[in-house]
Order: C-alpha cells, then sequence, then structure tokens
C-alpha cells in the first residue's frame, strides 16, 4: 500500500503562549475511492465534494492513484487547495489480476480495507474532526468508515435497496433473468451484513432516495435523502447554446449511460413504436447495442435510431441543452447523474417510478408506472408524444450548494435530525392519465 501524503499539515492542539487565540479549521477524512477533476458520475463526485469541504475544512483525501494521480496533485497545487491527497493502493503484482466486474469489485473491497487501516494509524495520532464516505458508497458493499471513531460519521449519499420489479424482467433475456437473481440474492446477504453495521456505525445516513432511507429510518442512526448530484455554474454555462435549427420532422430524446441490459435500452427501442414522432438518440456503449439494432429493425424503427457512442462529457451537456427530451427507463438506479444533468440543462426526462431518476429529475420529471409492464412500451411512447416543450433548467444541483450542505452533516450529531432540509426539491410528475 502506497499512503502518501497521508500526514498533512499539523494541526496545533491549542495556541502559542503568545499567539492570539485562532478557530481551528476542522480535519475532514474522505473515503473518495473514485475521484477525478473535472469527470462527472462517481468520479466528478469525489473531486467536486473534496473541493467543496476544503473551503471551510482541512480536507484528507483518500483515494487510489491510478492513472489520475499527477492531474490531482498538479490541480490541488493549482488552485492551492487545502487537500492532502492519501494515496491508498494495493500491492502493485495484484492489480492486474483484478479485471472484470466481479474482480473490480473485490479490488474495491481490497481497497477499502486498505483505506480503513490507513484511518486507524492516522486517527491514533491526530484530531480528526468528520470521517465521510462519499464515492462507490453502496450499502452491500464494505467501508473503510468502520475503522473511525470520529465524532462525526458520515455515510453517503449511498445507493442500493431498489430491485429490478417483477414485471420489468419480461424485458430481458433468460442469462439477464438470471444475472438478475443472483444479483439480488447475493446484495440481499451482503446488505444486511455491510448494510446494517454500517448504517449503525454512522451518525448520519445519507440515503440517495426514499428506497434506501425507508431501509434504514428504523435504525439508531439520522437517515437524510439527498442528491450527491455537483454541477458547475462554468459547465452549465459552457453547454449553454442557441438551439439549432432542425431539419427533421423528428423530435429528439436522447438515451445516455452504458448499454446494459438494467439501463433499459430495448424497452426504449420498443416504446419508438408508440412515438411516432421521435426519433432516439444514444449516447454510450455496450452489449446491448446489437440487441437493440436487431430489435429496431424487426420492428422498423431503425432509420429513427441513431448511435453516437461514447461522447465526451462537455457534448453530452451540451446535448442536454438542446434535446426535447432525455429517456432513461433505467431499471433500478440509486441516483442517476445523467438525469441529474438533464434536469438542470431544463431537458424533460421520461423515466419509471422506480429507484431514484424521478427524485433526480425533480421539476423535470415526467414518471411512468412499471405496472402493467406488458403495456410499458406504449405508456412511454404516449408520454413522449404528449410533452409539450423543454422543462425550466432546475438549478438546486449545483455545487455552490454543497459547502452549506457539508457543514450541516459535519456538525455534532444530536440523535434528533429526521428531516429533508439539505436534501432535493419534491419531485414533480406530470402525471400521466389512469396510469399515475
Amino acid at each position: 500500500m502506497t499512503e502518501e501524503g497521508a500526514a498533512p499539515r499539523a494541526h496545533s492542539q491549542g495556541p502559542g503562549r503568545d499567539a492570539p487565540e485562532a478557530p481551528r479549521r476542522p480535519v475532514v477524512m474522505l473515503i473518495a475511492y473514485s475521484c477525478v477533476p473535472g469527470e462527472g458520475s462517481e468520479s466528478g463526485v469525489g473531486w467536486t465534494w473534496a473541493k467543496a469541504a476544503s473551503e471551510f475544512a482541512d480536507v484528507i483525501l483518500l483515494t487510489h492513484s491510478n492513472r489520475f494521480r499527477s492531474e490531482i496533485e498538479t490541480t490541488v497545487a493549482t488552485l492551492g487547495l487545502s487537500i492532502t491527497p492519501c494515496f491508498v493502493d494495493p500491492p502493485l503484482w495484484l492489480i492486474p489480476l483484478f479485471k472484470g466486474k466481479v474482480l473490480g469489485t473485490l479490488q474495491y473491497c481490497v481497497w477499502q480495507a486498505l483505506a480503513g487501516r490507513a484511518i486507524r494509524r492516522y486517527e491514533r495520532d491526530h484530531v480528526v474532526d468528520a470521517v465521510h464516505h462519499l464515492t462507490w458508497a453502496s450499502d452491500s458493499l464494505p467501508s473503510a468508515l468502520l475503522a473511525s471513531h470520529a465524532p462525526v460519521r458520515v455515510w453517503g449519499p449511498v445507493g442500493g435497496v431498489t430491485r429490478t420489479a417483477r414485471g420489468l424482467y419480461r424485458y430481458l433475456t433468460p442469462r439477464g433473468k438470471l444475472n438478475e437473481i443472483v444479483r439480488g440474492i447475493m446484495n440481499g446477504i451482503m446488505r444486511a451484513t455491510w448494510g446494517t453495521w454500517l448504517a449503525r456505525h454512522a451518525t448520519l445516513v445519507v440515503a440517495l432516495n426514499q428506497d434506501v432511507e425507508a431501509r434504514y429510518r428504523s435504525g439508531p442512526t439520522p437517515v437524510i435523502v439527498a442528491s450527491n448530484m455537483a454541477l458547475e455554474s462554468d459547465e452549465v454555462q459552457a453547454a449553454q447554446a442557441p438551439a439549432p435549427s432542425n431539419a427533421s420532422d423528428h423530435r429528439v430524446a436522447l438515451f445516455v449511460g452504458r448499454l446494459v441490459p438494467l439501463k433499459g435500452l430495448v424497452l426504449a427501442v420498443q416504446s419508438l413504436q408508440h412515438a411516432p414522432n421521435w426519433k432516439l438518440v444514444v449516447l454510450g456503449d455496450g452489449p446491448e447495442r446489437s440487441r437493440a439494432m436487431e430489435l429496431a429493425t424487426r420492428i422498423g424503427v431503425e432509420d429513427r435510431l441513431l448511435f453516437r457512442g461514447e461522447v465526451p462529457r462537455g457534448k453530452v451537456l451540451a446535448a442536454f441543452a438542446t434535446a426535447d427530451a432525455l429517456l432513461f427507463p433505467s431499471f433500478h438506479d440509486s441516483g442517476p447523474w445523467a438525469v441529474g444533468e438533464a434536469t438542470s440543462m431544463g431537458c424533460p426526462v421520461v423515466c419509471l417510478d422506480t429507484g431514484g431518476p424521478a427524485l433526480q429529475a425533480g421539476r423535470n420529471a415526467h414518471v411512468v408506472t412499471i405496472e402493467p409492464a406488458a403495456t410499458l412500451p406504449q405508456r412511454i411512447g404516449a408520454r413522449l408524444e404528449g410533452l409539450s416543450g423543454r422543462g425550466v433548467p432546475d438549478d438546486t444541483l449545483r455545487a455552490d450548494r454543497i459547502p452549506g450542505v457539508l457543514k450541516a452533516w459535519y456538525s455534532k450529531p444530536d440523535g434528533s435530525r429526521r428531516a429533508d432540509d439539505t436534501s432535493r426539491v419534491p419531485v414533480v410528475g406530470s402525471g400521466e392519465p389512469n396510469d399515475d
């Protein structure tokens, strides 16, 4: 393990005899396995929230170096941030062994164990006011937070719990159904172990959505619901542009994300049959692409299905600024960044009533109920056809809110906090006749 930078600037336990007394900045340790300046999704959470915490605290950033080590160190130095990166890595000879999703999860678990050791070592000799597990916070995975005895221990925003509704299995292949059954069983076992333990050890649980909040609200730890979304104002401004003239007769719905079964691409393609005035532009790549193309040809919508492949984040934001809708029929996302980015740009979001997308989309959510699942494509198509225009840009997910949010989370627990006073505005759905 490499724990370079694990000892940040010394913090005096009291002023010198002749020195004027000054308030001590709090010391915060952030557990951010994924952290890359300027990125979105989990990597963006790690960096943007660490940067926000450094406005009022001295931050010890526990992350893994990977190929972004130099970028993190350079950005910290250039901006003069009060962040001390601590790169925690497994032995180099182990890293080539962690290939594939299952072994990648194992690498994450090993990393958490090593980060926990770093926390114990540091807390033996230094004052730490708060420890916060920030990225890759899943309630079915372990966390280095368990190693901390700091007075404030924040877990989340944490996702998990939400399972694929039974009716959605009809849109999975036999192998996909088997994978989802196994996933549900394994995650349930791990959640009963790690999730329960972490929720009791934390002084505050921050849930990404109401499913997670419901799972842990009966425990002894206060639980709130909040998004981890953090868009910089300059990102939004750079993406804003005059809407180009649309030479096509069709309105544009975006599908953004990895093309894997649980993202619902096949369901989105089927809905095109029932939305004749729309075309679907897919930003992303993955194994479901070929299946979606075959389906589109079979049902006669191939001329309204366009694949753009993986696209830089800046271009995705620009696409949200001009598209007529984001179609997001994911089966169980906890708090998808694509949805938050879309609503921040005023792009309507058509999603299912499961997991966190509706909460993330806020005022721009257009929610379709899952049941009856057999008619989902028709009802999604009808919802697209019923959209009358773009939404209103939602600025509640901007990064400038985060310092205030973190100050509230890092205050000493009093055991009475239950209200969601730092979370998203309530979901505003548009109501689907006879369905919602």
